[in-house]
């Protein structure tokens, strides 16, 4: 299948020297119109789906660890 996450999820790509296609949110947007044009082309399932790492609130806490693991420094918040 294809994912398409919500556009916030992406919003880090707008200006990054690394994407140096993304300058807007409507960048994204038309991504992720070219993610479903795919789908379609290539007959997958394109999903929409959300920023969830856990189901239940008390593994928040393995989360913050494999990301802290990771390097990530925001992996507190």
């Amino acid at each position: 299948y294809l994912e398409i996450q919500p556009l916030g999820n992406n919003a880090f790509m707008i200006n990054s020297d690394r994407v140096s296609a993304v300058q807007s949110m409507e960048d994204i947007k038309e991504l992720n119109r070219r993610i479903v044009k795919l789908g379609e082309e290539f007959k997958k399932p394109v999903v929409g789906t959300c920023d969830v790492h856990f189901m239940d609130p008390e593994d928040e806490v393995y989360r913050r660890i494999i990301m802290a693991g990771k390097g990530f420094d925001d992996a507190d918040t």
